[in-house]
């Protein structure tokens, strides 16, 4: 479990991730992903209600979110058209990193 401490500052932890992600050049990028998945994988309330939310959508999920990440330069917003909520959406961008 997490240290009362370090739940307080989680999210500016994650804040400071995603800012660097943000600015980072492209070469960085996955660096700086596997970074933020790390940090969520890592606090175990996130990471349980992430994976529950893998189990729930595995049949809508499938293998979009990989072939979507397999070629970013022809994915487009149509290809997220089935991820129509927030728990599919948060699903989707965790499976990406």
């Amino acid at each position: 479990m997490l240290s009362e401490n370090r739940m307080d500052t989680f999210p500016s932890e994650l804040a400071a991730i995603l800012d660097r992600l943000e600015r980072c050049p492209a070469n960085l990028a996955r660096v700086e992903l596997e970074m933020f998945r790390n940090a969520l994988s890592q606090n175990v309330y996130l990471y349980t209600l992430l994976q529950e939310l893998l189990r729930r959508n595995e049949k809508i999920l499938g293998a979009r979110a990989s072939t979507i990440a397999s070629d970013v330069s022809s994915s487009s917003w149509g290809d997220l058209g089935f991820a129509n909520s927030a728990a599919l959406r948060a699903a989707v961008g965790y499976q990406i990193c």
